[in-house]
């Protein structure tokens, strides 16, 4: 997360970490032990550059889905997400990109 959020324009950093972090969220069950504000700032961020790039739809699917399994967390969950002043902006492009996505 540190590196992701330093290491803002290597495209190959961002997506290689969102994948990582894709497969840590769907195995693990102790996503809460790891939820804090750099991680949400890490896949808000990520969304908002990626939603226009080619190639990017299957990443943007498991950004959105991490932050899916943030909010069944809880309030804890949903609190971290509210914080973050990227939120709505991130997911509303993902809406407009993306119209017919079940996911979004």
């Amino acid at each position: 997360i540190g590196a992701m959020n330093t290491y803002t324009d290597s495209v190959d950093l961002q997506r290689h970490g969102i994948g990582i972090l894709g497969l840590f969220f769907s195995v693990s069950n102790k996503i809460l032990d790891f939820l804090s504000d750099p991680l949400v700032t890490a896949i808000m961020r990520f969304i908002e550059e990626e939603v226009d790039k080619d190639g990017a739809a299957d990443l943007i699917d498991t950004a959105v889905n991490m932050i899916h399994i943030i909010t069944s967390k809880g309030f804890q969950g949903v609190t971290v997400l509210l914080r973050n002043e990227r939120l709505v902006d991130s997911i509303v492009g993902c809406m407009y990109k993306y119209p017919n996505s079940s996911s979004i």
